[in-house]
């Protein structure tokens, strides 16, 4: 039984079927031959049911009343306000700063691909900002500098969830009412609101998630047996679409391709073990087809992207020195551009050295000894760490290993060579490059690596012998281009430049160790090449035959990118507002977006959060009686009912719960700093799922009443308390959302002391 508003055509359930029929005559049952008895089905109602026409007419009234008072609403809850705080709030100081930074196309480092901060820059330039704003940090006031655009463009995409989630259920269900429930979830999550009210790349990133399931679900219904029809290309392509911006923004949007993916693959098993007659040539077709718009056209898009990334981002900038000497020399105003230097390495010259495959890193040292409890019998020795850089004390000089002081340039000019014994003098310290048989700060199975001696003079654990990658006798060192090993000459160990960070005491540069026993997995940070020298008693020479391709750029790109992802880790200042995945669907605690006079604190709605994990336990149970059902194979009178009803809704829940999982359970697998915004992409699918489930209960309570009017109190009174507990509950928990002055919510007095449902809630 279906309500009359709830009569519109959907393909959630025929989803897993080639459209070779009307799929009103794949459901139709055959005729009885004999009249059921009355006992055998409810008296549903003893009125004529309304024309089709008529139904349908006001089928699609009501659901755009209902779309178009959800999005209504969703703009106006995003847009309210949006220009307050009139400060920084959070990330915005990182990625207000490279939307300055692309404004003024100078090039920097990130973790993240460059769609979402792309789109925002070209807004803000729109808009009127100029990049001229430092965003250093939270709390910064903006001042006369134009930033609202930038927020306004991010509150647009927060707003369009509402309808895409909407659409998207009905699509699944036909039901207005379902949509309107999975909606209303959106709309009324205050942590929903503020994560997509700043500029941050949360909101691009949902509302791409967003628009990827949308156009997904909506190309089922057009894929026909024989050949896809032009609104299945359409659709299909506009999911292709949206899944390379989905990556393109995160990372993380590799979840919702992995969604993709896998919907993909159980549906087309599906057909081919329902229509086993179906020849080989069709499925093959069918998967070629999806390949072109799921994976050939995202693929495509996604090089485009990084294409005017990397065009844009012309000039030097902050971060350049974590990619490789070749990629920074195509960097205007970089010192490697159109750079002359000797091409080759002599005793005496000055020198800058850099990982060439493991961090990237320079080898660095300053003025700062060791702590103590790193220090034997006392002795501290100078640091030498790996900084990510350029900087006065990456410089050191190469000498022979019998010179005494720092040796003067003269006409003996003698190229270093393979198998060379050779000493590291820092140049601002005097300090040699030493190692010894004491254990590295963190790492501790390996030697401790610092800076000894003045001017020059020190031991025998000052000596390091030149081992080039693939080297031949007498083969010398060129510039930027041979890669080679420092093997510690007392010890035999390896110079090694790790990935993990040294305290506050080193400045939370990288740790440089001295491995004695390396592996084939230690080979790449183990690798070092000359970036810069000077030496004027050898001719310059240019290094422009050494320009990196596009896909050369692209690929260091990603690499630099995965392993920046792999390095955050939690640190010391960032552990309170660090969280862990478990802590989330519970709505366990928040986070401070802005402090001070207006407070802003990122919260989810408890209803729609709490109310989500309940639904969880009702899909299950929905699960269990379906299953149960078809082991007794009942059906018939309202046992079929029941049956239509499971067939309509279990088949959108199962979707919608395997998109919560793949979104959700993959960050326990993180070894990475991580933060309750993770979750709120799994959080969509979660309210998905919440009406369905709901749609799916009211509709099977309803089969159990004989009455017309029975039905419609019941679902006017599910509606009622479903729509009214969210408004309510977003009623109580909106400052949160706009602003909050006044004491904290801990202290009795504070007007939010009782919202303080749970002590971890800070606000």
């Amino acid at each position: 039984m279906t309500h009359l508003h709830d009569n519109v055509k959907h393909d959630g359930n025929s989803g897993l079927e080639w459209k070779s029929e009307p799929a009103n005559l794949r459901r139709r049952r055959p005729l009885q031959k004999t009249a059921p008895s009355a006992a055998s089905i409810p008296k549903l109602s003893t009125k004529a049911a309304p024309p089709d026409s008529e139904t349908a007419k006001k089928s699609k009234n009501y659901r755009f009343i209902s779309l178009a008072l959800l999005t209504a609403l969703s703009f106006a809850s995003r847009l309210y306000k949006v220009d307050e705080p009139k400060w920084v709030c959070w990330d915005e100081t990182h990625f207000g700063k490279m939307a300055s930074w692309y404004i003024n196309r100078t090039f920097f480092f990130d973790v993240h691909p460059p769609l979402g901060k792309l789109s925002i820059s070209l807004v803000g330039y729109l808009t009127g900002y100029n990049g001229s704003f430092a965003w250093d940090a939270p709390g910064d006031p903006f001042e006369d500098h134009s930033y609202v655009g930038m927020r306004a463009y991010c509150a647009v995409l927060g707003a369009l969830l509402v309808p895409l989630v909407f659409e998207t259920v009905l699509s699944l269900s036909g039901s207005v009412r379902a949509a309107s429930m999975a909606g209303a979830c959106v709309l009324f999550d205050t942590g929903m609101i503020t994560l997509t009210r700043y500029i941050l790349l949360d909101a691009p990133l949902l509302f791409c998630i967003m628009a990827t399931v949308w156009t997904f679900v909506g190309s089922w219904p057009h894929a026909h047996k024989d050949h896809p029809t032009w609104k299945w290309w359409m659709w299909c392509g506009g999911c292709g679409v949206f899944l390379s911006c989905a990556i393109s923004v995160k990372f993380v949007g590799l979840f919702v391709v992995g969604w993709v993916g896998l919907v993909t693959a159980i549906r087309l098993g599906f057909l081919w073990a329902k229509h086993s007659h179906t020849p080989l040539t069709a499925i093959v077709k069918a998967v070629l087809h999806r390949g072109a718009c799921l994976i050939a056209l995202p693929v495509f898009l996604y090089f485009c992207y990084f294409a005017v990334h990397l065009r844009v981002l012309k000039f030097t900038g902050i971060g350049d020195g974590f990619y490789s000497s070749a990629f920074q020399s195509v960097l205007l105003g970089n010192p490697l551009n159109n750079a002359t230097m000797p091409g080759e390495v002599a005793y005496g010259a000055m020198i800058a050295l850099k990982n060439t495959k493991g961090n990237g890193a320079y080898l660095h040292s300053h003025p700062h000894p060791y702590p103590l409890e790193q220090s034997p019998r006392g002795n501290l020795q100078q640091q030498v760490t790996c900084y990510t850089h350029k900087d006065d004390h990456n410089i050191w000089q190469i000498r022979k290993i019998d010179d005494a002081g720092v040796i003067a340039v003269t006409s003996d000019v003698q190229l270093i060579q393979h198998g060379d014994l050779v000493r590291l003098t820092h140049i601002t310290t005097g300090r040699n490059l030493h190692s010894h048989k004491v254990s590295a700060p963190i790492t501790k199975i390996q030697f401790q690596v610092t800076g000894y001696g003045f001017n020059g003079s020190g031991d025998v654990n000052d000596l390091w012998q030149v081992d080039i990658e693939n080297g031949r006798p007498h083969q010398p060192i060129q510039t930027m281009i041979t890669h080679f090993r420092l093997v510690h000459y007392a010890t035999k160990c390896i110079l090694q430049s790790g990935t993990k960070q040294l305290p506050t005491w080193a400045f939370n540069q990288l740790e440089v160790t001295c491995n004695p026993r390396s592996k084939k997995t230690d080979y790449d940070s183990q690798l070092f090449h000359v970036e810069w020298i000077y030496f004027p008693l050898l001719p310059n020479i240019t290094f422009s035959s050494h320009t990196p391709s596009f896909l050369s750029r692209f690929i260091e790109s990603h690499q630099v990118m995965l392993k920046g992802n792999s390095q955050l880790k939690a640190r010391e200042q960032d552990e309170p507002t660090a969280s862990r995945p478990w802590q989330w669907p519970i709505n366990l605690r928040g986070q401070f977006f802005s402090g001070g006079k207006l407070r802003i604190y990122l919260l989810g709605n408890p209803l729609v959060w709490w109310g989500n994990i309940v639904v969880w336990f009702l899909y299950g149970a929905l699960e269990v009686f379906a299953g149960i059902r078809r082991k007794r194979a009942v059906g018939k009178g309202i046992d079929d009912s029941i049956k239509r009803a499971l067939e309509s809704f279990l088949p959108p829940c199962r979707w919608m719960f395997l998109g919560w999982a793949v979104h959700y359970l993959p960050f326990f697998a993180m070894g990475r700093i991580l933060y309750y915004h993770h979750y709120f992409p799994a959080h969509l699918f979660a309210c998905m799922l919440t009406g369905l489930v709901v749609e799916c209960y009211t509709r099977l309570v309803c089969l159990l009443c004989r009455r017309s009017f029975l039905q419609a109190a019941i679902r006017m009174g599910i509606s009622f308390l479903f729509f009214s507990g969210l408004a309510c509950s977003f009623y109580l928990f909106y400052p949160l959302v706009y602003g909050m002055t006044g004491p904290f919510g801990d202290r009795p007095e504070s007007p939010l002391h009782r919202l303080r449902w749970l002590r971890s809630w800070e606000f």
